[in-house]
């Protein structure tokens, strides 16, 4: 089957509530839409959010992209083999992966489809579903506790708690999380590139005894080489997040050793397509994987869970990006069950679309 037709559409989705990180406070989020039609009538769906700060593309340089887009590129191509597609894609977007991976999600919907299959199973399930992180952003002691408590109540044990502008401040917050809910939570922290080395190490020493999961790009990434002074073990504990763009970032971490952690983001890397190549560096360097996400639709948020669930590399789910949407072009997708995400019975990434 083949291509015959590519549609877009932008959508501001807002959110529900802003939040505050260690560089600016987010409080609305573009997404773009595409839509692939092939010629059986099959259709799939694509969807990226342009974050200008983690993605370093702008929905302006996005939109750019798409009316420049060569459509022959895609247009009669067959669905059969996503790579043959989007190989040269990839080389025609080299600095746009928002407009990469929309159309790579839109490919991939559409393949998993014309096989009747979820695109989990089209791409071979290896774990079972896992729980997902949820972000509590830079806020005092007391707000902190009181959004964990409203997490928990809802069912999710696994916090991610943005912090990076008060070292003191950051420590307090983690351990009264720790203090407050003892063994019954996971603790993921998130600098986003807010300390300098020492302040890394003084966080390190400080939580050892809280049983921190992760600590999620804690240099700014034109830094980063410096965490090549610390301990071998502390650096295991170091998520690389704007550290990790593409296949040549992540080796260079791993020849390096700078991270036990790579944090894939669709978004970031060009899509589903780009992301196996991350995948196949992780894996034989004993890298782990964590999922992330930016303030993303339900569909791009899905397409992550079914890539991240085809990997025995995946550890962590950092995927709640369409959590505080106001509202979504996008429905379905996954379910949400006692803080995991479940895939659909449904062919494809499982999302429907008000188009």
């Amino acid at each position: 089957m083949k291509i015959k037709a590519i549609d877009f559409r932008l959508e501001n989705l807002q959110l529900s509530k802003p939040y505050k990180i260690a560089w600016k406070t987010v409080d609305h989020v573009e997404n773009l839409f595409c839509k692939i039609t092939l010629d059986n009538g099959v259709t799939g769906y694509g969807a990226c959010n342009p974050e200008n700060e983690v993605v370093h593309v702008s929905t302006a340089k996005t939109l750019l992209a798409k009316e420049k887009l060569d459509y022959d590129l895609l247009i009669g191509k067959n669905i059969e083999d996503p790579g043959a597609i989007l190989e040269p894609l990839s080389q025609a977007l080299p600095d746009v992966p928002t407009l990469l991976a929309c159309l790579d999600l839109a490919v991939y919907d559409a393949w998993a489809k014309n096989q009747n299959k979820s695109l989990v199973n089209a791409l071979g399930k290896k774990i079972e579903p896992l729980s997902t992180s949820v972000t509590i952003g830079i806020m005092d002691v007391e707000e902190t506790l009181k959004e964990a408590n409203a997490f928990i109540d809802s069912g999710f044990d696994h916090l991610k708690i943005k912090i990076g502008i008060d070292l003191k401040e950051d420590i307090d917050r983690l351990k009264a999380l720790r203090d407050h809910h003892g063994s019954k939570i996971f603790i993921r922290a998130d600098v986003n590139q807010g300390y300098i080395l020492d302040e890394f190490k003084k966080l390190y020493v400080a939580c050892q005894d809280l049983n921190i999961e992760l600590y999620e790009q804690p240099l700014r990434a034109d830094r980063f080489e410096d965490v090549d002074q610390l301990a071998e073990e502390m650096r295991r504990s170091i998520a690389a997040d704007e550290s990790l763009h593409d296949e040549a970032m992540a080796s260079e971490l791993a020849a390096n050793k700078r991270c036990g952690i790579f944090n894939i983001k669709l978004m970031k890397c060009g899509g589903l397509y780009q992301a196996g190549k991350i995948i196949r560096i992780a894996e034989p360097n004993h890298i782990d994987i964590m999922w992330g996400c930016n303030d993303e639709s339900n569909l791009s948020i899905a397409a992550a869970m079914h890539l991240a669930y085809s990997t025995r590399a995946t550890k962590y789910l950092d995927l709640d990006g369409s959590f505080d949407l106001a509202y979504d072009l996008a429905k379905g997708g996954f379910e949400v069950k006692d803080g995991k995400l479940l895939p659909l019975d449904k062919p494809g990434i499982g999302v429907e679309l008000e188009w």
